[in-house]
């Protein structure tokens, strides 16, 4: 009875031991996705088609089904200018093992376009292994995994291979103006995109973990090894807008981004198979499946904007400046002026701020008596309106600023200078644009206050070119 019990025992432990992502599948994946024959995936070309093709097979071997009638999800649009467009993106399906949240999806992406080849002189393919055969491969890898043992996560999941990232995130833009399902029955979307090369920067990172209202996500959950860990980052910053996130962020869905960075051979020749770290893939995707399973069996699974409201960073710029007479007398003539400070802006919507700036500035003019420098505190406060989120936007500014001057040079002789002739004030306009976490402005100030005592219709003007770091944005 002891014998047979033994055999049970042997026969059954390995359905129930937690199984591991396979190097040999990963590898497999991207080598037929990342070789020269499919000439870089590129949208709309014969060789995407058997990527595609290829992707479905996957789908298929790994257990998923369809989410509707067919793998392929089409969305033909038509553009004035480039005529009819499609896009087709690859969507399976695992259903939930709650009767309850089997109803609510976790949409799990990666985009399986890449950027084609050049034909000038020689052929020169973009075979895009870790961009993003590597996501492609790590997402079949994971459904695989999800449906082993027949242990399926709580909500229901759609693994879906986007089209057109490439090009403008348009497979996964389409995808959500034509969702297959309601958006608010989505409750989180995460993007697998260049998961390739974990041994550049010891393992990976699970970006827009704080987008998940409410959930905390401890990094005890995940394994760690020799030289790989998980980083958890709670704001997703600009990146969130470079990949498929992008589209579901800005409908208020939780979106993360998994990634192991853009230090290997971003959108570069080189970027082939035999580059990649599978084991450093393998541990994403063991990892990615304990995050998915968490977030699956969650209560609630609500929306939380992790983009900081208030950004602190550093600035500098410099331009032309002079003090200008309106009428009468010689006219001031126009010198350098530099400053740096410390910047700060505070977000009041989705496309509206307010930024100020507390300046060191050396107000500065060339006058028919010398070079007059005035070291000033400049402080400028403008209100923002910026383009919608985007990895890149442009803004612009309006708004008044105050300056305080500590003592005017003339020639390099300190001049006598009334208290009241310290203070200054006028209006500001500021145009540019904010890109990752960096904001580059050109600024236009117009005073209002006259200079000087003695010199009744003088007035400060200037136009500068500034550059500020954000910490975080």
């Amino acid at each position: 009875m002891n014998f047979r019990v033994i055999i049970l025992l042997l026969l059954t432990t390995p359905v129930f031991a937690q199984q591991k992502a396979s190097v040999s599948n990963l590898r497999k994946v991207v080598e037929v996705l990342a070789s020269d024959s499919l000439k870089g995936r590129a949208y709309k070309s014969e060789e995407i088609k058997l990527a595609r093709e290829y992707i479905i097979e996957n789908f298929q071997k790994v257990g998923l089904k369809p989410y509707g009638n067919s793998f392929e999800h089409k969305v033909s649009w038509h553009e004035q200018l480039d005529g009819n467009q499609e896009v087709t993106n690859i969507v399976g399906y695992i259903e939930g093992s709650d009767a309850k949240l089997k109803d609510e999806f976790l949409v799990i992406g990666a985009h399986y376009d890449h950027v084609g080849y050049t034909a000038d002189g020689d052929t020169v393919i973009y075979n895009g292994a870790d961009d993003n055969a590597s996501g492609v491969s790590g997402i079949i890898e994971l459904a695989r995994l999800l449906l082993s043992n027949n242990q399926r996560p709580a909500r229901s999941i759609l693994i879906v291979a986007f089209d057109a990232e490439e090009v403008g995130l348009v497979g996964s833009t389409k995808f959500v103006k034509n969702s297959p399902i309601p958006l608010d029955k989505i409750k989180a979307m995460m993007s697998v995109d260049m998961i390739g090369r974990a041994d550049l920067i010891n393992g990976v990172i699970f970006s827009g973990i704080g987008s998940l209202k409410g959930i905390t996500i401890s990094p005890s959950l995940f394994s760690s090894e020799k030289n790989r860990e998980v980083k958890l980052v709670k704001s997703p910053s600009s990146m969130v807008f470079r990949t498929d996130t992008g589209p579901f962020f800005r409908k208020n869905i939780p979106a993360l981004y998994i990634d192991t960075g853009l230090k290997g051979f971003y959108h570069k020749p080189e970027d082939d198979a035999n580059t990649l770290d599978y084991e450093g893939m393998a541990f994403v995707v063991d990892n990615l499946k304990k995050l998915v399973e968490v977030i699956a069996e969650q209560p609630n699974v609500t929306f939380h904007n992790p983009i900081p409201t208030v950004a602190l960073g550093f600035t500098f710029g410099g331009g032309l400046n002079h003090f200008r007479l309106t009428s009468g007398g010689v006219d001031n003539k126009s010198t350098l002026t530099f400053n740096a400070g410390i910047s700060s802006l505070i977000q009041l919507g989705k496309r509206s701020a307010i930024q100020s700036d507390v300046l060191l500035k050396a107000k500065t003019s060339r006058s028919a008596i010398g070079n007059i420098i005035m070291p000033s505190i400049f402080v400028p406060v403008h209100f923002m309106l910026i383009s919608p989120y985007n990895s890149s936007r442009g803004f612009f500014g309006i708004g008044p600023y105050y300056s305080y001057s500590f003592q005017r040079y003339v020639s390099g002789d300190k001049m006598p200078m009334a208290s009241k002739d310290k203070n200054d004030y006028g209006l500001s306009v500021m145009v540019g644009g904010i890109g990752m976490n960096n904001q580059v402005a050109l600024r236009c100030c117009y005073g209002f206050k006259r200079m000087m005592e003695d010199q009744p219709r003088m007035h400060y003007r200037s136009v500068e070119l500034s550059f500020t770091k954000f910490l975080r944005y």
